[in-house]
């Protein structure tokens, strides 16, 4: 009787090893996500010139084991030249030898679409940021939970100009935050901090110094597409935040 009960114990682990493997695919292809935190150090690509539609790719599944990688993957959504797209992670499809990326990319009209991608249908990109006051960045941005940042001009090279407002909570009640004045430009010219005395950036806003220890103190990054937005959280009332991931509303459409 105990062989038997062990012989079938042996079967049991054998099929459950069978279901969760998946041969020749890198595990990365399975954890593709959307979440993309502000304050880290974020890395984008772009889609190359020529490339008519680079479409997103289903993730491995029961139905599709040979995906993200081998052909007849593509879905319906797509990304045409010159859209950016915000890198989540890496993966490599042994089986079709194919280098991956999870893109996330964010439309002029506010809609997140992320997924595998292949990597040669994109050039240059990195986790470096464009200058802050570049006049491309001065206008006025907004994320998706509806938080406003207008930038302008201020001294060349030394401070930008901001002013944006943040909110959360039903109308009839919500709890605000606000911010008006200088961002100090920092980090080689590639970040501005916003605070009650001088903060330029070159931190995430949640680090804290001897000189500033408490008070809203707000960085923002410019991609080239994307505002990287990072606050302390100290910026309004409870759970009010500015950080996030900005586009220009005159990129809306």
């Amino acid at each position: 009787m105990y062989k038997k009960i062990y012989s079938l114990t042996l079967r049991i682990i054998y099929v459950n090893l069978c279901i969760f493997t998946v041969p020749n695919v890198t595990y990365a292809a399975m954890n593709c996500t959307s979440y993309i935190d502000p304050s880290s150090d974020p890395s984008w690509r772009n889609v190359k010139e020529g490339i008519p539609k680079l479409h997103f790719l289903a993730p491995t599944s029961a139905e599709k084991p040979n995906c993200p990688g081998a052909d007849g993957c593509e879905t319906s959504a797509f990304l045409l030249s010159g859209d950016q797209v915000i890198v989540n992670a890496t993966g490599y499809d042994s089986k079709n030898k194919k280098t991956l990326i999870c893109g996330v990319y964010i439309s002029p009209k506010g809609i997140t679409t992320f997924g595998w991608l292949n990597q040669e249908g994109f050039f240059g990109g990195g986790n470096f940021m464009d200058p802050i006051d570049d006049p491309k960045v001065f206008g006025d941005w907004t994320d998706k939970s509806g938080n406003d940042i207008t930038i302008k001009p201020g001294e060349s090279g030394r401070y930008v100009v901001i002013e944006g407002d943040a909110t959360i909570g039903p109308s009839d009640n919500p709890r605000t935050g606000f911010i008006s004045g200088p961002a100090f430009i920092g980090d080689g010219g590639k970040a501005a901090g916003y605070t009650d005395s001088h903060y330029d950036g070159a931190a995430p806003a949640s680090t804290k110094s001897s000189e500033d220890e408490s008070g809203c103190r707000v960085r923002l990054r410019y991609s080239g597409y994307y505002l990287f937005v990072d606050d302390n959280e100290e910026c309004g009332g409870q759970g009010v935040s500015f950080s996030g991931i900005y586009l220009k509303k005159s990129a809306k459409k």
